[in-house]
């Protein structure tokens, strides 16, 4: 029986050909590449479809948000950030602190109080006459403008004596910004 299939395959082949052979091995190696990557494919294709539709009808469920309470609610957040004029002492404390351990004298400053228009901000501008020399008085305004967030500093006028002194006069400029809700 076996050498009969034998037999029989050898003519086959001898009538057909190896070309036709080929050929049936390559249609054979696509079926069975169709049924070993395209189908998991597709089956893992309409997986991740059907998850993108629970995904939408979830997503249609949840109500969106006020965008006028958003807003609202991070302008809050953001007022929030400033603190409240009665703190200015303990801010202004710091002040002095910084300058005193980074070795620079501060002569008596001026403070003015400015509320903002059409903010919910106000500004205490400083006016602060400081003496030291170039490295201090930059390592003071380095760290107090770390340290204070809320801090900025307008502007910075630098003065020397001499040409040679060491110690130089400056005029800071800050504005502390506080909640005035």
């Amino acid at each position: 029986m076996i050498s009969e299939i034998r037999h029989w395959l050898r003519r086959l082949v001898r009538r057909v050909g190896w070309g036709a052979w080929a050929t049936l091995a390559v249609i054979a190696a696509a079926v069975l590449l169709q049924l070993g990557f395209a189908v998991p494919a597709r089956q893992k294709v309409a997986q991740l479809q059907d998850q993108i539709r629970r995904q939408a009808l979830s997503a249609r469920q949840i109500r969106p948000q006020d965008p006028v309470a958003s807003a609202s609610a991070e302008l809050d957040k953001f007022y929030r950030f400033f603190p409240l004029p009665p703190a200015t002492a303990d801010l202004l404390r710091q002040v002095y602190a910084e300058a005193a351990r980074h070795g620079v004298a501060v002569d008596r400053g001026d403070y003015q109080y400015a509320p903002e228009n059409g903010l919910a901000l106000a500004r205490y501008r400083m006016n602060l006459p400081v003496r030291g020399d170039y490295r201090q008085i930059k390592a003071f305004v380095a760290a107090i403008l770390d340290a204070q967030p809320n801090l900025s500093l307008d502007s910075i006028r630098f003065t020397r004596e001499q040409v040679g002194a060491q110690a130089i006069e400056a005029r800071l400029q800050f504005s502390l910004w506080v909640d005035n809700r």
